[in-house]
């Protein structure tokens, strides 16, 4: 059994460590080394791992050195990839439109990880974005109310099960950007009185309804130019008391200070002390540097004065009265029927299908078609391999070969052909050649949002081949962005899906007729 630290037994320098997450400690081992010898000695909070499995065999290793409740973290957005039960993010969650469904969804996915060791994780997203702005899949959507519904839920379920959660991206200013922060800074213009108004209304709402189970907010790093010019959120003490105002006691934590929107402007030492001066009582430092070294930076910083012990005492404090609160255990970690019975609607219902008057949902089994099957472009230098067109190694969910088997499968005499993101020539020559051998042609498209990529759409390359065999297209199956779907050529059928590989054979399913879509894409979109 462990036992929570208390504040007054804990050194200045113990407490400086009882701030920091320690990070990338599987796959550096001088990391794994630090780490294990400062928790020995209650001097970190915790330690960041991703569910792989090598990942899930250290967490005992960790667990095993600490006799106080050490913090697990991760990011589970769309369930644990190591478990069975995935859906295709919070996106889908808000295309069913079920409160009760994302309560049990997020449950399901507390007490796996609660199984494999973990008690923090950084969901959900609730940021009020412009809708054509990077990273609306991650969310529930865009307006206020269904937000904070399934926030509010999302949240809940975690606090039943011991799990810090972490509300994200306080101050949630993204929508007046489309640029990603991993990779430059963000710039919010609007007014305070804005910000409290709108963007904090699901902050707000998730408080006034939680209480104490509102335990856990990850900071961003917009720029509110209007507020604070000369800090973003999580540095700028202006931004991140206006939180505290609505009176959350739970643990402010920031989000990756490796990303381009700090470290371009700030540095590697001073940006650990601003953030914590600001507000912040957990700052998960920069990964690509030693985390020795980012403790070093951080007592550098309380000695040069640029946060005093009082802020520093208060951090702890809220760092350990989180700590404690991931000793609550679920009730039970086997998944109940409801949960299981939810998380499966949640993939079969997050499909819109939109069809022109008079064209039936389903093909016709009586047809030839040809399929074309979008696949990402593999790039040696990432990857040390050579393209192999089919594959996927980056976008875990997009199975492009068992696509095409499903298709076959359910459609003889038709033929699959993949299709790269930039296709080359002598891809665009084979369907050019081949659509007119075909009764028609069926496009299956997809976009993913992953860190560092800055864009969600359908290139430009890919979208001119489908306009040049527009006329034997008649349908355009989409995954991922919806609004990568307005500029792409009209089609009769179109089907929008969100991203899972159970979401992907449900749409063929409803291909074939055995079912029709429900969901509903909660935005306005402006098809050809």
């Amino acid at each position: 059994m462990k036992t929570p630290l208390r504040l007054e037994d804990l050194t200045v320098e113990q407490k400086i460590g009882q701030v920091l997450l320690g990070r990338a400690v599987v796959s550096k081992p001088e990391n794994t080394e630090f780490a294990l010898k400062m928790i020995k000695n209650h001097a970190l909070c915790g330690v960041q791992i991703d569910p792989t499995p090598k990942g899930v065999e250290m967490i005992k290793m960790f667990q095993d050195a600490a006799d106080y409740p050490l913090f697990i973290a991760c990011d589970m957005e769309q369930g644990n990839p190591l478990g069975e039960y995935l859906i295709p993010g919070n996106f889908a969650l808000g295309i069913v439109d079920n409160v009760e469904d994302t309560y049990n969804f997020a449950k399901a996915t507390a007490k796996q990880a609660k199984s494999y060791g973990y008690n923090m994780m950084w969901s959900p997203v609730v940021d009020i974005r412009d809708p054509r702005c990077l990273g609306i899949m991650r969310g529930f959507g865009h307006q206020g109310e269904r937000l904070a519904d399934h926030a509010t839920a999302f949240m809940k379920a975690f606090a039943d099960c011991g799990i810090i959660g972490g509300a994200k991206h306080y101050p949630s200013a993204n929508n007046a950007t489309k640029y990603d922060s991993h990779m430059t800074e963000q710039t919010f213009d609007g007014t305070e009185e804005e910000l409290r108004e709108k963007n904090l209304y699901v902050y707000r709402r998730m408080i006034e309804n939680l209480g104490e189970d509102m335990c856990g907010i990850m900071t961003g790093h917009t720029t509110c130019s209007k507020i604070d010019p000369d800090y973003p959120g999580t540095l700028s003490k202006k931004v991140m008391s206006i939180i505290r105002d609505y009176n959350f006691q739970g643990l402010m934590m920031t989000d990756s200070l490796a990303m381009g929107a700090i470290i371009q402007n700030f540095g590697e030492e001073d940006m650990l002390g601003l953030s914590l001066a600001a507000g912040n009582d957990m700052l998960l430092p920069n990964y690509r540097i030693p985390l020795e070294d980012s403790y070093n930076y951080l007592l550098n910083c309380y000695k040069k004065g640029l946060f005093d012990e009082a802020r520093l005492d208060e951090a702890v404090a809220n760092v350990l009265r989180a700590q404690e609160r991931t000793m609550r255990q679920p009730e039970t970690y086997e998944l109940t029927e409801a949960e299981k019975e939810s998380i499966a609607r949640i993939n079969r219902d997050c499909i819109e299908v939109i069809t022109d008057p008079g064209v039936p949902v389903a093909l016709s089994k009586d047809k030839k078609y040809l399929f074309v099957i979008m696949t990402e472009n593999l790039y040696p230098s990432a990857t040390n391999n050579s393209q192999i067109v089919g594959e996927t190694k980056t976008v875990k969910w997009w199975k492009p070969q068992e696509i095409a088997d499903s298709l076959l499968e359910r459609f003889p005499g038709s033929v699959t052909k993949f299709v790269c993101e930039y296709p080359n020539d002598l891809m665009n020559d084979f369907v050019v050649a081949n659509a007119s051998k075909y009764d028609e042609v069926v496009f299956f498209t997809y976009c993913n949002y992953r860190a560092y990529q800055g864009t969600e759409e359908i290139t430009r390359r890919f979208q001119i081949l489908m306009e040049s065999v527009q006329k034997r297209t008649s349908t355009i199956v989409h995954f991922g962005s919806p609004y990568a779907m307005e500029p792409l050529p009209h089609a009769p059928r179109r089907f929008i899906g969100a991203n899972s590989a159970k979401c992907i054979q449900h749409v063929i399913e409803a291909l074939c007729g055995e079912y029709v879509p429900q969901g509903k894409i909660p935005l306005e979109l402006n098809l050809l």
